[in-house]
């Protein structure tokens, strides 16, 4: 009697194991076959509706909205991305408006100067992009840093500049502050940074040796639009020397765009992405409202 409970245990428990690999075998088929819709999520959940905004467009505005898409298949997909705006596909000549999918970046630069030892880390995450600056060097012999960061659109000329330096009738440290200045600098106004849109820095007084400079995309040309910058440190006052060296200055930095344009995805097993749709209308765009949408496939 046990031989036969014995056996036929071993019959069940066969049957089990065939079946399970045969589920095992199903199920694996199911997720390795699986279409973009199955396999990757939109901001954590399926997705099975497009991306959708609405905007009164008014010319020069410029906006970005953060997403992420994730892979939780087991095989590698392609996703492809399609904008529309107001029912057909966009035309940015046409609409006047630049759609974009743009990834964040994250950049670490070293100085190595006579004067100046600091770290730079330059990141950018949906129409914004950051400068945080920790100086390492003693800080002397004037008690405060000479600060520059200059952005031009054609590496030949500057457009403007953020600075922090003494400016004002007396020459002392009463007069040290962040200016904001335009190209050519000579002809236009230096004003404080605390008057300027699209810019701010959270430290007034950089001998901290910690500060951090924000600038929102539209004021670096819009969404995506290839700029260049580079920054000086300087332990006295900074004059910019004309024409400008981009890339041979005191700290040697050079770097370009707002991040990167992304018309097709591809997303390992696992794989995460984030980016943000940026929506860049031009200052000549006929005013109205637009219906803007992104699909994944």
């Amino acid at each position: 009697m046990k031989k036969k409970i014995l056996i036929a245990s071993l019959a069940i428990a066969l049957l089990i194991g065939v079946v399970g690999a045969g589920l095992l075998t199903y199920y694996g088929k199911i997720q390795t076959t699986a279409t973009v819709e199955q396999a990757v999520v939109l901001d954590g959940k399926p997705y099975t509706e497009p991306v959708t905004h609405e905007f009164t467009a008014y010319g020069g505005y410029c906006v970005c909205k953060p997403h992420y898409l994730k892979n939780r298949g087991l095989e590698e997909v392609t996703v492809q991305v399609e904008h529309k705006v107001n029912g057909a596909i966009n035309d940015p000549a046409t609409t006047g408006i630049e759609i974009l999918l743009l990834e964040p970046i994250y950049e670490e630069h070293n100085t190595n100067g006579a004067d100046v030892e600091a770290t730079i880390v330059k990141e950018w995450s949906c129409c914004t992009t950051s400068w945080i600056v920790d100086i390492l060097s003693v800080n002397e012999p004037h008690g405060v840093y000479g600060i520059g960061l200059a952005i031009s659109f054609d590496r030949i000329t500057p457009t403007f500049q953020v600075w922090y330096a003494e400016h004002g009738p007396a020459h002392d440290d009463t007069n040290m502050g962040w200016y904001y200045q335009e190209y050519p600098w000579g002809s236009n106004l230096v004003v404080p940074i605390d008057e300027v849109d699209g810019i701010t820095i959270n430290a007034k007084d950089p001998t901290e040796k910690h500060f951090e400079i924000y600038i929102k995309c539209w004021k670096l040309g819009g969404c995506g639009v290839e700029y260049y910058w580079t920054m000086q440190l300087r332990t006295n006052l900074i004059t910019w020397l004309a024409p400008y060296d981009w890339g041979e200055n005191a700290s040697e930095f050079l770097e370009n765009h707002t991040g990167i344009p992304i018309e097709e995805i591809v997303l390992a097993p696992g794989e995460r992405l984030d980016f943000g749709i940026c929506y860049s209308f031009n200052p000549k765009i006929t005013p109205g409202t637009y219906m803007i949408v992104t699909t994944f496939s």
